[in-house]
């Protein structure tokens, strides 16, 4: 961590926006910087959480006086500099949320929420000696004020364009023209209407009256009052002699001999089966039509997993390949939650390595491994979400590890084509 500390602020009366992952300072600074430069990434200020987790310690990434927007005799060529920046921030958000992918639709609204602070008060200009333009920095971003209707658009509210050049805009429906009335008229007109309304309260009421007398008149139960001028009376009902009760027994009594002996001839005949020959040992079995047959082991995925400090746990799955590409690891579970760079923690499972995202790695490697898992289906698969390393498809290997039960599979990615896809079935324990 560099840079200079700004404040120590509360999470009291904040409300956070998105989800934990969303809100991730190395998620948001990585996208902003490679999507808008340096200026704009040091627009978020770093948090640091407390012993308690209660308050937040903010440091900005670039040195100099830190002084609050609030403070400046003159704020207007730090609020020019700012009104760029989110400008910038927000025509990347709302291009990330436009895409067709999910991941990139989660990526904009984790950008768009990053632009929201509770009020001016997050926000601080650092001014450097050198004659520099003053660069803000924002704290408290991502939260918003704990009311029941919370104010949106603090920084948005800064965007100096005209409205029609914004994306997304959409034109104002031109005012209907006011049609005067006479006085006169106008009495008389409200004069009936409140005649019509109150006729219109009683027809509800009589309304409501014959509903609940024919709700009561439903629910007497048919038979229940013996009354002969009440509805649904019925007669009474004759009690059955003992006699046919006796003949039921004995019937029941007869069916269960008969099912008896029929239970007994089902067993005394015996089918004759035929002898099947016995099959040639040294023959070769096909395997099933559909079913992907286990690779041989291959030594690099443990020995990449190991040194990039994986975790195993009863269940794991590891994908290693070459290059510079960034290729993300989806593993869904029996439960349908699915675990990937943005939501790494599910169904007693934790993805704890994933590479290649902003940061390039010779030797790339992804894991995730579940703790007690869950019986039945996982369904893994892989997609080439950034490419560096010209156009040809990336090939990769996949490690799925059950105790001493190893499974490998090999396969390749290229952008536009369909993502890998593999099931692997898990027993439980």
């Amino acid at each position: 961590m560099n840079g200079s500390f700004l404040t120590n602020t509360s999470t009291e009366g904040l409300q956070p926006l998105g989800t934990a992952p969303q809100r991730s300072y190395e998620l948001v600074s990585d996208t902003v910087r490679d999507a808008c430069g340096e200026a704009a990434a040091a627009l978020f200020a770093e948090p640091v959480p407390t012993q308690y987790g209660d308050r937040f310690d903010w440091y900005a990434t670039v040195d100099g006086q830190a002084v609050p927007l609030a403070s400046l005799e003159d704020p207007e060529p730090a609020r020019e500099v700012l009104s760029g920046l989110v400008a910038k921030v927000k025509d990347v958000a709302d291009e990330l949320m436009a895409s067709k992918l999910a991941e990139k639709q989660r990526l904009g609204e984790a950008l768009a929420n990053a632009l929201e602070i509770p009020d001016e008060d997050a926000i601080f200009v650092i001014e450097s000696a050198d004659g520099a333009p003053p660069q803000p920095v924002l704290v408290n971003w991502a939260w918003s004020k704990d009311a029941q209707v919370a104010v949106r658009g603090v920084l948005t509210g800064m965007d100096t364009r005209a409205p029609a050049q914004r994306p997304g805009y959409v034109p104002p429906p031109a005012a209907a023209a006011a049609v005067p009335l006479a006085s006169g008229v106008g009495a008389a007109a409200v004069a009936g209407v409140s005649a019509f309304w109150w006729w219109l309260v009683w027809l509800g009421w009589l309304l409501l009256a014959l509903l609940i007398a024919a709700v009561i008149y439903l629910m007497i139960e048919p038979c229940a009052l013996r009354i002969s001028w009440l509805p649904n009376t019925c007669a009474q009902v004759e009690e059955i002699p003992d006699t046919l009760y006796e003949e039921r027994l004995l019937l029941e009594d007869q069916i269960t001999q008969v099912q008896k002996e029929i239970h007994i001839k089902d067993r005394l005949c015996q089918p004759d089966f035929a002898l099947l020959p016995i099959p040639d040992p040294d023959a070769v079995v096909p395997p099933e039509t559909g079913v992907q047959p286990s690779l041989p082991i291959d030594p690099e995925v443990d020995d990449r997993a190991d040194r990039a400090g994986a975790q195993r746990g009863d269940l794991s799955f590891t994908l290693i390949w070459e290059g510079s590409d960034d290729l993300d690891l989806h593993t869904t579970c029996p439960a349908g939650d699915t675990l990937f760079f943005l939501d790494k923690a599910a169904c007693n499972g934790v993805m704890d390595l994933d590479m290649n995202g902003f940061q390039v790695v010779p030797d790339p490697v992804e894991n995730t491994y579940f703790t007690d898992p869950l019986p039945g289906d996982y369904r893994v698969r892989v997609n080439l979400y950034r490419q560096r390393d010209g156009d040809a498809p990336r090939s990769f290997t996949l490690q799925i590890r059950e105790g001493d039960r190893v499974t490998t599979q090999k396969g390749t990615v290229s952008v536009g084509a369909e993502n890998w896809q593999y099931t692997y079935r898990y027993g439980g324990k």
